[in-house]
């Protein structure tokens, strides 16, 4: 459990009907969910969570930045908003999921508009799970994602290691078309921030038929040492981009915040993706004032 120090709210009294705790007012608990993606990797094979080329993929650490909960009317009409944001490895994440903020003293009502965000290191707290090394090393490249692992394929093994700065804004949320929270007077109502941990092998941005490949970063190990960064990531361009990113293969056209210019940029387009809400819920993402969403088929239950 996190020390109490750390649950400390960051809402202002002001912004919601009271402190007070009455019978009139609820309380939300905003816990912290990881996809089972990245607890407990991926496989090659034909299903929804698959590795079509016959890779696997398992991670050792995938530590994020997030917080900023915002509840309102829509977008436009924010009534409650707190501050809390702290890092967290997901790869560590308990069955019973982490707190991350309770709001307290909610009027009792649908907030149709659920929203959060991911922001830089040097913006939050860092949760026990993350060691103090990893995270200064967050804080001075302003990344938001920090992830460590490796895919493999009979005997060829590509580490790969992504320090990767992708602050999003996520909102509005929903779950099968019903937007935002419920609050009930006198009552306390549990969301979760759910980490999708399988966006960086997408072949596509927001189609129903996406495919998971890892074929990309092997590809991308142009040294042929057996691993991928960032700066590796980022020499690839051109006609080298085209050939790791075949158009065959990857469709690319759906996301419009940036250009995908450098195979580094494609890393971090889909990480911009990955923020869901209860699970397989969708939230709209806004990167540098564009804001987008995906509309693929997820034929799996959510587990943590």
């Amino acid at each position: 459990p996190l020390p109490t120090a750390l649950l400390a709210c960051g809402l202002s009294c002001a912004a919601a009907t009271g402190c007070g705790g009455s019978a009139d007012e609820g309380r939300l608990e905003v816990l912290i969910q990881a996809e089972d993606t990245i607890t407990r990797g991926l496989d090659p094979g034909t299903g929804p969570e698959n590795l079509v080329d016959g890779w696997t993929a398992r991670f050792d650490k995938y530590v994020v930045a997030l917080g900023n909960v915002k509840l309102g009317r829509d977008a436009d009409h924010i009534e409650v908003t707190d501050t809390v944001r702290r890092a967290y490895d997901l790869v560590q994440a308990p069955q019973a999921d982490w707190e991350l903020t309770e709001l307290a003293g909610l009027e009792g009502k649908r907030y149709d508009f659920f929203g959060y965000e991911t922001v830089h290191a040097e913006e939050a707290e860092r949760h026990p799970s993350v060691s103090e090394a990893d995270f200064d090393e967050m804080v001075e490249h302003h990344a938001t994602y920090l992830i460590e692992g490796r895919i493999s394929r009979d005997a060829e093994e590509v580490t790969f290691r992504f320090l990767v700065p992708a602050d999003t804004a996520y909102g509005p949320c929903e779950v099968d078309g019903l937007p935002g929270v419920p609050i009930t007077g006198g009552g306390t109502f549990a969301v979760g921030l759910t980490i999708h941990g399988d966006h960086l092998f997408f072949d596509s941005f927001g189609t129903h038929d996406v495919e998971r490949r890892a074929q990309w970063i092997a590809d991308a190990d142009v040294d042929a040492d057996g691993h991928v960064d960032v700066a590796e990531l980022r020499t690839i361009t051109g006609a080298a981009l085209s050939q790791l990113l075949p158009s065959n293969r990857y469709a690319l056209g759906g996301w419009t915040a940036f250009p995908i210019e450098t195979a580094y940029d494609f890393l971090r387009a889909q990480l911009h993706t990955q923020g869901h809400f209860q699970g397989e819920g969708e939230c709209v993402w806004t990167v540098d004032g564009v804001a987008g969403g995906h509309d693929h088929d997820h034929d799996h239950d959510h587990d943590h």
